[in-house]
């Protein structure tokens, strides 16, 4: 599975778009034409998203980001900001208010820009609660000896601490291959892939409204459907009804990636079934 880190991506505030026939949910691009994430709704009620396909995927297979996991979790790993190492040309120390980088000690290593685009939430210690967008990061020990610095878009709005803990998490448009129903790799779903695309490649999405997807059994008109056993196709979705046990553990039955729309048309096994997919989580 290849990984891109230098994609497109943008921070800026859209409304709807009023989209016509400029674009072409079956087209796909090897460099992007637009930031990854930007959606669209067709005057029919259907909705696409501009999505990095991280491998080869055909038309009609459901597609998850593989980097949605937040993996990167950095307990008391900032550095404070009276010890950060100051920016270039910024009067306000990493890790202040105001500022909009985060100096930290303990990430694992990473290569430059890697953080581009993730979202990155203060979940301990001094900060806690506010989330911030990644624009992009330092190649480890670019800085020093053991040290990342990431920037953000936005300033933070809480001062943070040595205390302070971050946890890191992909967009849900990035990095996206045909979604699996194991457990933790396919958290978040992006939709249905409009256009074939060979890994590293653009692709429209469409996370909400009808089209053909494949079908890993017979599907029943009118089921819930999930991701099926093979990669990237539904299946018709049948919760026993029990999806968290007593200790807290979620069964396989639960589907953490489901339901995610509802078939419309029969189809056969292994073939393209007509299906609403619904905007999904």
């Amino acid at each position: 599975m290849a990984i891109k880190y230098n994609t497109y991506f943008s921070n800026a505030i859209i409304g709807v778009p009023q989209a016509g026939a400029d674009i072409d949910i079956t087209e796909v691009n090897t460099t992007p034409k637009l930031a990854v994430g930007f959606g669209f709704q067709r005057a029919d009620g259907n909705k696409y998203r501009y999505c990095h396909i991280a491998a080869d995927t055909e038309a009609g297979y459901v597609v998850g980001t593989s980097s949605i996991i937040a993996s990167w979790l950095t307990a008391n790993g900032v550095t404070a900001p009276a010890s950060a190492i100051a920016v270039s040309g910024d009067n306000i120390q990493p890790g202040n208010i105001g500022s909009r980088y985060i100096e930290l000690s303990n990430i694992a290593a990473v290569s430059a820009n890697q953080l581009a685009g993730n979202y990155v939430t203060v979940y301990g210690g001094t900060g806690i609660g506010v989330t911030y967008r990644v624009k992009g990061n330092t190649l480890s020990a670019a800085i020093g000896t053991g040290l990342t610095r990431i920037e953000l878009y936005e300033p933070i709005k809480e001062t943070l601490a040595a205390d302070s803990d971050l946890a890191f998490t992909g967009s849900p448009y990035n990095n996206c291959i045909k979604a699996t129903a194991t457990a933790g790799t396919n958290n978040t779903i992006a939709g249905v892939i409009c256009g074939s695309a060979s890994a590293n490649q653009f692709a429209w999405v469409c996370e909400e409204g009808i089209i053909g997807a494949y079908a890993g059994a017979t599907l029943t008109a009118g089921s819930l459907l999930c991701i099926g056993t093979t990669a990237g196709h539904v299946a018709n979705w049948l919760p026993t009804g029990t999806c968290v046990t007593s200790t807290g553990v979620v069964t396989s039955d639960a589907l953490l990636n489901g339901p995610l729309g509802k078939a419309l048309g029969v189809g056969t096994a292994a073939g393209l079934g007509l299906i609403r997919v619904s905007k999904v989580a």
